[in-house]
């Protein structure tokens, strides 16, 4: 087949695909302009769009909600085995004692103590290792991750209720992210070995802050009581998987908000 026969295919297909576009996008318009029909005013039997044509903007908006709402649709809340797990003292897990089946250690070289010693599910340790690499090279290899905690027990996380955290700061036993072996507690160590907390005005939490989501990870606690039900904990992030985290940052929302928002 000469090139000029080739582009002459690929220039047919082309404009079949666009032909094909243009025919959903007609489509969607004309579903649009269904939801979008004027409503009749009572006092004055007019329709609000008796003179104006329909607005396309409404249309893009309309199209662009629907989808929206289509992929939201894929986030689980609910099922204690899902990495979007919505975790309160109202909403414990349905089975107390329960224990995902993909846990391993964290592997990763680039923590400043040993991430071997810290467990997550399979995926979220993956996603912590590749978080921890990019952490060390954005700050030219002199600072790593310093791993506080991951896992804790339903044992462990009433025993730090019971004798040293606060109701309004730390989990009831059964609702902790850290149960679900998707949580890490973190702060930071320079090559000296000082370690430094995650603070609102660190270069440090200004690079996790804009940064995790990338990787997966949610500071679930960040607006404090009356909105997360818990105090602000900078050094939390929690495992969603990158869709779920990367919506809740382009939307400036929290776990809790979303939850709230979508009446789950």
């Amino acid at each position: 087949m000469s090139s000029k026969h080739r582009f002459s295919v690929w220039l047919s297909v082309i404009w079949i695909f666009i032909w094909i576009f243009f025919y959903i996008l007609r489509q969607n318009f004309a579903n649009a302009q269904k939801d979008f029909r004027p409503q009749q005013n009572l006092n004055t039997g007019q329709h609000a769009g008796d003179t104006a044509d329909f607005d396309i903007i409404s249309s893009l908006s309309w199209i662009l909600d629907q989808s929206q709402k289509k992929y939201q649709k894929t986030f689980d809340l609910q099922s204690d085995s899902s990495f979007q797990r919505y975790l309160s003292d109202e909403t414990p897990f349905s089975d107390q004692s329960y224990k995902p089946l993909d846990l391993r250690p964290i592997v990763s070289h680039f923590t400043y103590n040993k991430s071997s010693k810290f467990s997550l599910r399979a995926t979220a340790g993956t996603a912590f290792a590749d978080m921890a690499w990019a952490f060390r090279e954005h700050f030219d290899k002199s600072h790593k991750i310093y791993i506080a905690s991951a896992y804790r027990s339903y044992g462990l996380q009433n025993s730090l209720l019971k004798n040293w955290c606060e109701e309004k700061r730390c989990a009831e036993p059964g609702s902790s992210e850290h149960q679900a072996w998707l949580a890490v507690d973190i702060s930071v160590a320079n090559k000296n070995g000082k370690t430094l907390q995650m603070t609102t005005w660190s270069d440090y939490y200004k690079r996790m802050d804009e940064n995790a989501y990338k990787y997966g990870f949610h500071n679930t606690y960040q607006k404090w009581v009356d909105v997360d039900g818990k105090m602000a904990e900078h050094r939390h992030r929690r495992f969603l998987g990158i869709p779920f985290a990367t919506y809740l940052h382009d939307q400036n929302l929290t776990i809790a908000e979303y939850y709230k928002k979508n009446k789950f």
